[in-house]
Order: structure tokens, then C-alpha cells, then sequence
């Protein structure tokens, strides 16, 4: 079983909180009308002004830079309710968030949480976004809100201070899980039986 968080929390305060939308990416050779639920969303839960708690931000900025047009992005401070509301009517969600590092800074775990929970030692509230995205996810779950494929990435760090860079370590993490999130997209995109 993977470790992704130690026993304690994280705390990183800042006005850098609310909601980026990225909603005029339509998938290339598609008409306008293609409906939310058919666009895969990415959300990168985080706060970019507390140093590796920046990576799902940084992720949404990645993947723009790479001009990928064939998902939806959102940067999302990690309200609960508010991630609720984003997953609304979506068939595929992604959630991108640091973790406190165990075992090394910039290692990625990848979670699908269609069906099951996550694991038991990333469940624990340990967050910068106070209730996090564990409770979110099982929220959504509790109400039938869960989308149909709904998968975590989440990257452990080391310094969530506010007014912090990221480390090198999971900087160096944000080209490489943008990659494995491209490879993701291209594969099809099936429900859990």
C-alpha cells in the first residue's frame, strides 16, 4: 500500500483562494456543441502562493502552455462543496493535489477513486484546504455526484509555507505528471464495470 501523508497537517493561509475557469476548451475536431458531461475536466487543487502546494496550479498552467485543447481546467483552492459543484454532470474528473512527502518529494501517486476510496493513509484531512479532497470525493459518493471516472494524482511535497517556492523536486514533477496526464487523455475513456 502507498504512504502519501505523514501524521500531521498541513497549513498554508493566503488570499489565493476561489476558482479559475478554463471553459472554452472544446476538443479539436468536434462541433461547439459538444455538451460538459462528454469534456474530461482537470482540477489542480492548491494554492499556488504555498510553495509545492502550487502543483495542481502549476499543472493547469502546464498543460495551457502545451495548448491542450481536448479538456476543461480548473484551478480550485479545494473547497469541498465547490469541487462537488465541478464535478456536476462531468463523466471524467481528474484531481491533481500535493501531499505531505513520505518517501520522497515529487513522487506521484495515482489513484482511481471510481469505485473505491482512497487509500486510508491520503483519506486523513491533512490539507491546506482545511476538509480536503477526500472528503469531497466521498461527499460526492454519499450523493450520487461522484463522476463515473474520477482519478487523483497527487504529488507528495515538502514545503507548504506560505509565500514559498516550490522545491525542485516536484517543480521537476509538474512536466512529467503533465505527460502522464496527456497519455491518460489518449487512452479511452471507459467506465468501471
Amino acid at each position: 500500500m502507498t504512504r502519501a501523508y505523514r501524521a500531521h497537517a498541513i497549513s498554508c493561509a493566503s488570499g489565493s483562494i476561489g476558482t479559475e475557469y478554463n471553459t472554452t476548451a472544446v476538443p479539436r475536431g468536434r462541433p461547439d456543441t459538444v455538451s460538459q458531461s462528454e469534456r474530461t475536466l482537470i482540477i489542480g487543487v492548491g494554492n499556488a502562493d504555498c510553495g509545492d502546494d502550487a502543483v495542481g496550479p502549476k499543472l493547469i498552467d502546464e498543460l495551457a502552455r502545451r495548448g491542450i485543447e481536448t479538456v476543461d481546467t480548473v484551478r480550485s483552492a479545494g473547497e469541498p462543496s465547490q469541487l462537488i459543484a465541478l464535478f456536476d454532470r462531468r463523466a471524467t474528473v481528474y484531481l491533481i493535489d500535493a501531499v505531505e512527502a513520505i518517501q520522497s518529494p515529487g513522487r506521484i501517486h495515482r489513484f482511481d477513486v471510481s469505485e473505491r476510496a482512497l487509500p486510508a493513509e491520503f483519506a486523513q484531512p491533512y490539507s491546506t484546504h482545511g476538509m480536503g479532497v477526500h472528503e469531497a470525493l466521498e461527499l460526492a459518493r454519499a450523493i450520487d455526484s461522484l463522476p463515473p471516472i474520477a482519478i487523483v494524482y497527487a504529488v507528495e511535497g515538502v514545503q507548504f509555507e506560505p509565500g514559498a517556492a516550490m522545491t525542485p523536486e516536484v517543480q521537476s514533477t509538474v512536466a512529467v505528471l503533465a505527460d502522464r496526464l496527456v497519455e491518460d487523455l489518449a487512452m479511452p475513456a471507459t467506465s468501471p464495470e
